[in-house]
């Protein structure tokens, strides 16, 4: 799904909150498309030691 205004809301992949697309920290996986909220970015960074943390779904780093 593709979206690009920033009033758009997704559901986070992990949490299943649902988000605005643009809110500073969301992050959506170049690979699968997954969406990731602010909180569940930082909660996978520290679970996997990584400043950039991998999407969990495909393994490939999460980019904003």
């Amino acid at each position: 799904m593709d979206v690009d205004a920033a009033t758009d809301t997704v559901e986070c992949e992990r949490c299943g909150d649902a988000v605005e697309v643009g809110v500073p920290g969301g992050e959506r996986c170049a690979d699968c498309g997954a969406y990731y909220c602010h909180i569940c970015v930082d909660d996978l960074a520290s679970q996997q030691l990584l400043d950039e943390p991998e999407c969990p779904a495909c393994e490939i780093r999460l980019v904003a």
